[in-house]
């Protein structure tokens, strides 16, 4: 089903690389405490761009992306703020590893 529905949104194809980035994000376990694997993603995803990065003490990722619009570069800073986890409850019933599982 989730296929399915990945699918179906990236024929809407506006923005299709959201999409593209959206389902592999999906696939990628992440749940609280255990974002290693996130992180890394999102890490050689910026890298791929050229941008710098920074992980602190407790994990979190800074990704400093310079403006391209050369009257606005010394004007002030955009920050944006989010989670990489994901809360993980499931019904006992349901056989599914968080850790592992996507």
């Amino acid at each position: 089903m989730y296929v399915r529905i990945v699918q179906d949104l990236k024929k809407v194809g506006t923005p299709a690389d959201f999409w593209d980035y959206f389902d592999k994000i999906c696939k990628i376990p992440r749940s609280t405490g255990k974002e290693d694997q996130i992180r890394e993603f999102i890490k050689k995803e910026a890298d791929k761009f050229g941008f710098q990065t920074e992980i602190d003490e407790i994990k979190n990722i800074a990704i400093y992306i310079p403006s391209t619009n050369k009257p606005l570069k010394k004007q002030t800073k955009i920050i944006i703020q989010s989670h990489m986890d994901m809360v993980c409850i499931k019904d006992d019933s349901i056989d599914h590893d968080f850790s592992k599982d996507p």
